[in-house]
């Protein structure tokens, strides 16, 4: 039921509490001497509608149908949405990790060429090299770039001699290192190869929670301006309100007589039935005979009725 009357269903959803004491039947209110002379406009008008099992029975059905438990949890489940990532600010932020990985899977070390890896493991082991040095090393330590010399003993002198045997010297010795320490790097690499993975890819996930709390921060700032405003309309109608005017029919000597009787309300008892109505839940079909067609409330109605209820033994 969309209206005012329901709104303290939805107050007490949200976790909003109200500690207003509701007036006991029969407790005690300063007594009334005489019914005051009112117009038309400030007597309410009201007999308490008689209600019947039949009746309420025949509104049920004319209310639109009502949903499973499940399926209005399901419909009412709020939709969170992820926040959109940005791929592009990541693969930049992790260019070179990712280069470096797509290198390295590509490459196949074991097959590399012996003096290719050693040149990797050496820039490798001295980020601070530049290519010359690179080049310097390989041609010092391990012949690099030095060719074997054709030793011809009847076409040289002893000291070209000489000089061919220690050239060939310093490139088989290069050629041996260059075995060694390739392999040494082939393994290097390889290692790296199996271990090395890509940039951790961190998406963030949907604040949940946050966005809970901000529904249900929401939902119980409407219900307390709900609130607000329905107590401003509670404190209009019972504003108006000065007596409650009931019909009692009875039979005097067979005969059927009516008597209307005018209730002048107290201060106190204007007071308890505001704090009442203040904290008033309205019921789904019961209280249907107080809406009007825009949804409003008849709180001047209302407030009648619920004061002939309340102080029925005192009308």
């Amino acid at each position: 039921m969309g209206s005012a009357l329901s709104f303290l269903t939805r107050q007490k959803e949200a976790g909003i509490e109200t500690d207003i004491p509701v007036p006991v039947e029969g407790e005690q209110t300063e007594e009334v001497q005489g019914v005051e002379n009112t117009s038309e406009e400030e007597v309410a008008e009201q007999t308490v509608p008689e209600e019947t099992p039949e009746s309420i029975a025949e509104e049920v059905e004319e209310t639109e149908e009502v949903k499973a438990p499940e399926e209005e949890a399901k419909s009412q489940e709020p939709e969170v949405k992820a926040e959109k990532f940005d791929y592009n600010a990541w693969i930049e932020e992790n260019e070179n990790a990712l280069e470096t990985y797509l290198r390295y899977k590509k490459t196949d070390f074991s097959a590399m060429d012996p003096k290719e890896a050693v040149a990797l493991k050496l820039k490798r082991d001295n980020p601070e090299w530049t290519e010359a040095d690179v080049k310097a090393e390989l041609r010092d330590k391990y012949g690099v770039g030095l060719e074997r010399v054709e030793i011809d003993e009847d076409n040289m002198t002893s000291e070209e001699i000489k000089e061919a045997k220690e050239i060939n010297r310093l490139v088989e010795r290069g050629e041996r290192l260059l075995k060694s320490d390739a392999k040494v790097a082939k393994e290097f690499f390889e290692e790296e190869k199996k271990n090395i993975a890509l940039p951790e890819l961190k998406i963030p996930e949907p604040d949940v929670e946050g966005y809970l709390n901000k529904i249900i921060e929401e939902e119980q700032e409407k219900v307390k301006q709900q609130y607000e405003s329905w107590k401003k309309t509670v404190d209009s109608g019972i504003g108006k309100l000065t007596t409650v005017k009931r019909t009692i029919q009875f039979e005097d000597n067979g005969a059927p007589v009516e008597l209307t009787v005018d209730y002048k309300l107290s201060d106190k008892q204007k007071e308890q039935l505001t704090e009442y109505l203040h904290s008033y839940t309205g019921h789904p079909v019961a209280d249907k005979v107080y809406l009007n067609e825009d949804g409003s409330v008849k709180i001047d109605q209302l407030a009648a009725d619920k004061a002939a209820l309340l102080y029925h033994d005192k009308i």
